[in-house]
């Protein structure tokens, strides 16, 4: 299963961010993207309802993910790891939507701010 999901998502990555994408890596677990403007993605699905999605950009570090550990998140399970360390709603992944309406949505905004400000 995760390697179909892989799969699937390398060939919607490559298509829709064609001009942006400086290399892409097929893992049997993941899938890792590096952008041209510095940013890499780390996509991890097991399915719909289980994933982890980190990225990179510079010394900077965040993640998405659906460990289900913060019921006191209105968004509960999943949840995001910001780049000082604190545990926060996520406010972009959706827990049962596809892994490509997760990751599209996701990549576009931290294309346009890594940081998410």
């Amino acid at each position: 299963m995760t390697m179909n999901i892989n799969l699937d998502l390398e060939e919607k990555i490559k298509h829709c961010y064609e001009g942006s994408i400086e290399k892409i890596e097929l893992r049997q677990n993941a899938l890792i993207v590096n952008f041209d403007n510095g940013l890499m993605v780390d996509l991890r699905y097991l399915n719909r309802h289980e994933y982890f999605i980190a990225w990179h950009f510079g010394d900077k570090h965040w993640q998405v993910d659906t460990a289900p550990l913060h019921k006191e998140l209105r968004t509960f399970p999943n949840h995001m790891h910001d780049d000082k360390g604190a545990i926060v709603e996520d406010p972009l992944t959706h827990p049962g939507a596809s892994a490509w309406d997760n990751t599209h949505g996701l990549l576009d905004a931290i294309l346009k701010s890594p940081s998410l400000d």
